[in-house]
């Protein structure tokens, strides 16, 4: 059986590199490509190949830093970590048990083994097995991603295995927790969930009484720099009930702690017994789980086709959306796109997630309020900060994270075509969602921001108050057609390049899918700011020109207004001509192979 998945695995993983490399033969995976390694290159492998001598983490290397934490720093935070992990791990298995056990299978594979003449044990051992190509994997991009750094200590090799051997146990673990609990609910009733969640709640409480009786105030020096810190924190964490709660899982990350040779040859030995006696027990256990293996890879199957087609899946059973508004009968037709779109996302982005924002929101403001009255401190700082980086990512990211417009709607062009509008107006319609949504959020940011802008300032700031206030307005103003032309762009590059917009919502993984996606993010980013231009210099000539003369609250409302001017004109420009596109557009010669 080894040998069959073992052949498994590398025909489908030389087939899959086959297909990759056939796809480069086209273009748009060939440019794709190259940007993606180009990405992988510059954002690890450049920083591992150029690092200094001294951060190699080889020991001995000439000039080799002193790590900063020692091995058994190391070994008792990482055991504390593994400790924390996995012991949510198991208090969440038995809070929330799973309806059916079940092992991860594809379809395929139990299309072809559960039918087939083999026996229960050794289904179990082929999915232990097949986790293992999925983690060793995994440990490799880890042993890379942290050997850039030096703090650590220790050999490349000894940290590799260290990774294995730790996500090993954590998987084996998990499985172990589903299975054991469904034979326990299975035999005991639902009544020994209740009893072991609370030894699980004595346990903690017994630690945390442990920690507390051996911990002694810090003092200056504890804290005066991070090795100080990392030492007062490992004196804590070894002594009382913690050394021995911590002592199997220090035998786990005992070889990702070796800072020697000798070090791991006497830590690889206990680190191996622990995922080994989590596979037998999982061997052992009597549990049927043909059943939910089945249930749970038709729901991934279904998650991955909602994905593909752009929409977001949903747990659960699917319950009736009440309609935003009444569609009338009359009316401008773009309003039935936008109601369409609205009903899409109600879902995920409905009321009751706009209160739970704004509740929060407002309880920020009402503790910075009381603060602020106090003199014991000021939130205004930590509002502006949140907002400006919510702001970002929100003009960034969020064309692309909210695809409820004519890019869900591509592989329905046809039928779109038959309706009796104009391209322009089907353009439009399909994007005032999104617009809607993101005009939203960054209402938001900008009201918090604004607050706290004039919280930081007062009155007696350089912008006065009434400046300050016109200021935000016209930037609320001028906010709806930014985002507009941000979902304009995306829009317009899935009319123009439909095979490429495909591709990146149907291919998950490989170098050519991240190059689509920094393509399309970059282009996006690239093309908002070439047509900011020529708003920017029309803003700046009139603020120029009535700051002097009438004020700065007139110049604001005017420089905000030749800005949305501009910006309207290059809307209807672009909407015109993507709407053209669009009537021309052949959805399945731009998709055929």
């Amino acid at each position: 059986m080894v040998g069959a998945l073992l052949y498994l695995r590398s025909v489908s993983l030389r087939n899959r590199i086959t297909g990759s490399v056939k796809r480069l033969r086209q273009p748009k995976y060939l440019i794709s490509a190259f940007a993606g390694a180009a990405y992988f290159y510059l954002m690890i492998f450049r920083r591992i190949f150029l690092a200094a001598p001294g951060r190699s983490g080889l020991p001995g290397a000439p000039g080799m830093a002193t790590p900063l934490l020692t091995p058994d720093a190391v070994l008792l935070l990482a055991s504390a970590l593994l400790f924390l992990y996995m012991l949510g791990q198991f208090a969440f298995a038995w809070y929330s048990p799973a309806a059916q056990p079940r092992l991860k299978f594809s379809e395929a594979e139990i299309a072809f083994l559960f039918p087939a003449p083999m026996t229960r044990v050794q289904l179990i051992v082929f999915n232990l097995l097949s986790a293992q190509f999925t983690i060793l994997l995994s440990s490799l991009m880890l042993t890379v991603l942290f050997n850039r750094f030096s703090f650590l200590g220790g050999h490349v090799l000894a940290r590799a295995v260290g990774w294995w051997l730790i996500l090993s146990t954590v998987s084996l673990q998990s499985t172990h927790n589903q299975l054991t609990v469904a034979r326990q609910i299975e035999r005991g009733g639902p009544g020994v969930r209740r009893r072991v969640l609370g030894v699980i709640v004595l346990v903690v409480g017994a630690l945390g009484y442990s920690l507390w009786q051996q911990a002694r105030p810090a003092a200056d020096g504890d804290l005066r720099g991070f090795n100080e810190m990392a030492a007062y924190v490992t004196r804590l964490l070894d002594s009382g009930l913690a050394h021995w709660f911590l002592l199997p899982f220090k035998w786990v990350a005992g070889p990702f702690a070796a800072g020697s040779l000798r070090d791991f040859a006497l830590a690889i030995g206990p680190a191996v017994a622990i995922p080994l006696l989590f596979g037998f027990a999982i061997v052992r256990l009597e549990v049927s789980f043909a059943e939910g293996s089945i249930a749970q890879a038709e729901r991934r199957t279904q998650v991955r086709s909602a994905w593909r087609a752009g929409n977001f899946p949903t747990r659960g059973k699917m319950k009736a959306i009440r309609a935003p508004f009444v569609l009338r009968d009359r009316g401008r037709p773009e309003m039935a796109f936008f109601w369409k779109n609205l009903i899409a996302i109600q879902a995920w982005f409905n009321l009751r997630v706009l209160l739970r924002v704004l509740a929060v929101l407002g309880a920020i403001a009402a503790l910075n309020l009381q603060t602020h009255r106090q003199h014991s401190g000021h939130l205004a700082p930590l509002v502006l900060a949140g907002a400006a980086v919510v702001t970002f990512y929100t003009l960034l990211a969020g064309p692309q994270l909210f695809r409820q417009d004519l890019r869900s709607d591509l592989a329905n062009a046809d039928i779109l075509k038959t309706y009796p509008l104009a391209g322009w107006q089907v353009v439009l319609g399909e994007i005032l969602t999104p617009a809607l949504v993101l005009s939203g959020v960054l209402w938001l940011t900008l009201l918090a921001a604004g607050w706290a802008w004039m919280s930081l300032t007062g009155p007696a700031g350089v912008v006065g108050p009434a400046a300050q206030t016109t200021l935000i307005g016209c930037t609320a103003a001028v906010v709806p057609l930014v985002v507009l032309l941000q979902l304009l762009i995306p829009n317009g590059a899935a009319l123009l390049f439909p095979a490429w917009h495909q591709a990146s919502r149907s291919r998950g993984a490989g170098p050519e899918a991240v190059g689509q996606r920094l393509i399309f993010v970059f282009g996006q980013l690239f093309a908002v700011i070439l047509a900011l231009v020529p708003a920017g210099l029309l803003g700046l000539l009139l603020y120029l020109a009535t700051y002097w003369w009438i004020g700065l609250p007139v110049a604001i409302v005017f420089t905000a207004l030749g800005i949305a001017v501009v910006i309207t004109g290059e809307l209807c420009v672009g909407m015109w001509w993507l709407g053209t596109r669009f009537e021309r557009l052949d959805i399945a010669l731009e998709l055929r192979p």
